[in-house]
């Protein structure tokens, strides 16, 4: 495209996203059959590393993929008929896979991009146990923002947009019991899918850059941080 200074067709990056948020947990089964009680939001945090391969295909599309590596912990909590709180706190770690596009297009300085990707992955508590094994997450994240210079020292840009979060997670573990342990598993979502953004990201030349991003809404906070090398 003539004078459109396109970035190099290829990427390699790795980034750092750390979420705290609320989740909705429902559906409590003990031994395997549902239990009518009150449960309570639970408080969920989570580490993520993830590497990442691009390409861009056109002008205005990007497609890649993703593997990556979660650890995290939630605290299930629920209400007895007697008004007594019963809950722990579960460690859990899930190896992911997914991929995902972005669509990107631009006017003079200014940028807009959307992007959506999709991962799965099982989920495994500190014991070995292991939850479902469908779990999966959906991720929407429209972005705006403009492009600055600064000479010899690179190339930024800043942006503001939005990240619609859908995952679907159960959590299985056990409760000691007066002779032996019971069994139970809970299910759990995003109490807030949608939280805003606001990111930057600086290329220091044609093959590297770094870019950070933070975000939240009442019930959720995030952050990110990663670099990418283009060939």
């Amino acid at each position: 495209m003539r004078g459109v200074d396109l970035p190099l067709p290829f990427g390699l990056g790795v980034s750092y996203t750390y979420i705290n948020q609320n989740t909705e947990v429902y559906d409590l089964r003990v031994e395997g059959h549902p239990l009518d009680v009150n449960i309570l939001d639970s408080k969920t945090s989570s580490h993520t590393l993830t590497f990442r391969a691009d390409v861009w295909l056109l002008p205005v599309l990007n497609v890649y993929g993703m593997l990556g590596y979660t650890n995290g912990q939630t605290e299930p909590r629920l209400i007895l008929g007697n008004g007594t709180k019963v809950g722990r706190t579960v460690s859990y770690e899930r190896a992911l896979v997914g991929g995902g596009a972005t669509l990107a297009a631009g006017y003079k300085a200014f940028f807009l991009t959307l992007d959506g990707n999709y991962t799965t992955g099982a989920v495994k508590t500190d014991d070995g146990q292991i939850g479902n094994d469908d779990i999966y997450s959906i991720t929407f994240t429209p972005r705006a923002g403009a492009i600055f210079s600064s000479g010899a020292r690179g190339e930024g840009n800043v942006w503001i947009g939005g990240m619609y979060m859908d995952f679907a997670q159960e959590v299985r573990d056990s409760l000691s019991g007066r002779n032996r342990d019971v069994d139970f598993s809970v299910r759990i979502k995003a109490k807030d899918p949608w939280n805003l953004l606001l990111g930057g990201n600086w290329q220091l030349n044609k093959r590297w850059s770094i870019v950070a991003e933070v975000g939240g809404v009442l019930d959720r906070f995030q952050a990110t941080g990663g670099a990418m090398f283009r060939f």
